[in-house]
């Protein structure tokens, strides 16, 4: 892995103040890992990185020489953005990155020491009521203006797909030259291939075809629609065994689907994060069965399925299309259990076909899919924002 800063840059970023206020470090999900892996790859890059989160000094992992942490006091608005605003100054910041879709506090922070300001949105708070079943939030409209009016006085915008950029735009009125879409990533040196024989001893599984899901059971998952195909599937490939590896506030609905159905389908639930390549590499074929987003789709488990070199079948929705460019997988209409089983048995009878969609997807991870990668692309437009 590469520990230069990228080549083509002018490098007016040394030092970033990274913001990830509400995250806690030592949890095991999505945003913590965005943390944990895009810091370190800042420091990897050679920037001096201080990291502001709610973890205790004493849960916080290990990031790299170059990344230094700060636990968020516990104080109003107006002392946090004084104390933000003098961590500033004696680290001698050159950008605040905030991973917030309320950017606030990295803005009176700016506005205190001048530092330019960098917002990262990872998703749309409004859809993300919506589909969890919860009552949109009072004043829409009203709050729409707000948040509007914070992304215009930040310095600029990295959104995670471009259906985040495509809303921002188009709903909150910010131009697009005003944001940078850089997807997530994975580790590849943690996500790797590995021996399917040796995972699968590990866990105690035998040696038949092995479909999996891995990740967060929440309602935009589609987790339901695995169930359900896996009765079919089964029809198709006796001796297949499907597993869901992962806890979440669907985790109920789920496994009463997989009582009433009958459907051949194990559920794992939660994993230490460090299991999960060994739950990956033990797998043939790994499912990402999205539910239609605004927002689209820049899956983790995703790119750590492709980073284990396991081929995947997920769903045709925004932010995924790659999938089949690449040709690391296979794309089925969302929500469809047949077409899901249909797609996952063409690949389980078809091992040739397998091996080379694993080639594929390694390579893939690898050259545009690492934290490595993003970290780049994230500091090319730090870059840009910085010189506007």
């Amino acid at each position: 892995m590469s520990t230069g800063p990228p080549t083509d840059l002018t490098q007016k970023i040394h030092c970033v103040l990274f913001l990830a206020l509400d995250v806690q470090l030592e949890r095991q999900r999505g945003d913590a890992v965005h943390t944990r892996e895009l810091a370190a790859e800042f420091g990897n890059l050679g920037l001096k990185v201080c990291l502001v989160t709610s973890t205790p000094e004493s849960m916080v992992p290990r990031m790299g020489a170059n990344v230094i942490h700060r636990t968020c006091p516990n104080v109003g608005v107006m002392r946090l953005t004084i104390w933000l605003s003098k961590l500033a100054s004696q680290i001698a910041a050159d950008i605040i990155y905030e991973r917030r879709f309320s950017p606030k506090v990295g803005l009176g922070t700016k506005a205190l020491c001048g530092t330019p300001l960098v917002v990262e949105i990872n998703g749309l708070v409004d859809e993300e009521r919506v589909v969890q079943g919860r009552p949109p939030l009072a004043s829409a409209g009203l709050r729409k203006w707000w948040h509007g009016t914070l992304f215009h006085l930040a310095d600029g915008i990295v959104a995670v797909t471009n259906g985040i950029r495509d809303v921002l735009v188009n709903e909150y009125g910010v131009s697009p030259l005003h944001i940078e879409v850089v997807p997530n990533g994975a580790n590849v040196t943690v996500f790797r291939p590995k021996d399917r024989r040796i995972c699968r001893e590990a866990l105690g599984l035998s040696d038949a075809p092995l479909v999996s899901f891995v990740g967060e059971l929440a309602p935009w998952q589609g987790v339901d629609s695995l169930v359900r195909a896996a009765i079919l599937l089964k029809t198709r490939v006796t001796d297949v065994a499907v597993m869901v590896v992962g806890d979440g506030m669907n985790r109920s609905s789920i496994r009463s689907l997989v009582e009433d159905t009958g459907a051949p389908v194990h559920l794992v639930g939660r994993i230490a994060h460090k299991e999960i390549p060994t739950y990956l590499g033990a797998a043939d074929v790994v499912v990402i069965p999205k539910l239609p987003l605004r927002s689209g789709y820049s899956p983790l488990k995703l790119y750590e399925a492709l980073a284990s070199g396991r081929a995947v079948v997920a769903s045709r929705e925004p932010g995924l299309e790659f999938i089949e460019k690449e040709e690391v997988g296979v794309l089925v209409p969302s929500n469809n259990p047949e077409a899901l089983a249909d797609a996952l048995a063409q690949i389980l009878m078809n091992p040739n076909r397998r091996l080379a969609i694993e080639s594929r997807a390694r390579t893939l991870a690898e050259t545009s899919f690492s934290w490595n990668q993003t970290a780049r692309r994230v500091l090319r437009a730090m870059e840009k924002f910085h010189a506007v």
